[in-house]
């Protein structure tokens, strides 16, 4: 179970943290959201949908059609493409939204998953230095949760937008498995080409001048992953050679 805590140079003075090793973590998660700097990345290799699980929708990378079922992790851990979403390269690290507000906005603090395995008192790169002070990789991390939090909050502006606009409709996804049976995927949303070229000159012109443009159109070709995801599902399970000694590098990276 998660146990996400704030960092702090108190409770965590000489803690050490090693290399990603597994993406084992992430083997349940057969969606992942998308924050608008990854966009162009993401698309490449997933299907980018919109999903609206409670109040508000999100924009995710769809990574596998089945709950529970993340099909670019094998059973070693390993990852299975050539792109990283966001989301997981963070990890352990967590920005999580502090009770009290800072002039009048919301204030974000930087935490990390203490249940992750990758906390050390002996090996790894140490957070803190010997005066109390961040590091270089908590320095980059917390570059990097900031950068990420900055592209959560214009996601979120784009699908409001999507919303307002009445642009989004639902996503069917149906496919045989490997027992021949239909599967109906619901649940997901993607913007309505018809809606989409229905918009007026100024509508049309407003999505250009907010930025919006480039993150509608990447959704739109990303949704010719979905062929290539109902493939690797359907793909011979073979029994995946053993993982490799190295890790993942320490990376906070867009």
């Amino acid at each position: 179970m998660d146990k996400i805590v704030p960092i702090s140079s108190t409770v965590h003075a000489g803690k050490k943290l090693l290399p990603l090793s597994s993406f084992a973590f992430a083997a349940k998660s057969n969606l992942v959201p998308v924050v608008a700097s990854e966009f162009a990345a993401a698309a490449r290799v997933f299907p980018l949908v919109f999903h609206k699980p409670k109040d508000e929708v999100g924009v995710f990378s769809l990574l596998g059609l089945l709950n529970q079922t993340n099909l670019f992790v094998d059973t070693n851990g390993r990852w299975l493409a050539d792109y990283i979403p966001a989301t997981f390269r963070r990890y352990p690290f967590v920005i999580a939204k502090a009770p009290e507000k800072e002039n009048g906005e919301d204030k974000f603090i930087l935490c990390i998953d203490e249940s992750s395995g990758l906390l050390s008192d002996e090996k790894g790169v140490p957070l803190f230095d010997d005066k109390g002070e961040a590091n270089k990789l908590l320095k980059n991390a917390m570059a990097f949760v900031t950068e990420y939090q900055r592209g959560a909050a214009a996601s979120e502006a784009f699908c409001q937008e999507m919303e307002r606009l009445e642009l989004l409709s639902p996503l069917k996804i149906g496919f045989k498995n490997n027992q021949n049976k239909d599967i109906n995927m619901e649940g997901l949303l993607h913007i309505d080409e018809k809606k989409l070229n229905a918009l007026d000159d100024e509508q049309f012109a407003a999505l250009r001048k907010k930025g919006f443009l480039p993150m509608v159109y990447a959704h739109l070709i990303s949704l010719a992953n979905i062929a290539s995801l109902i493939q690797r599902m359907k793909a011979p399970v073979v029994k995946p050679a053993p993982a490799p000694e190295s890790s993942v590098p320490i990376s906070f990276n867009f």
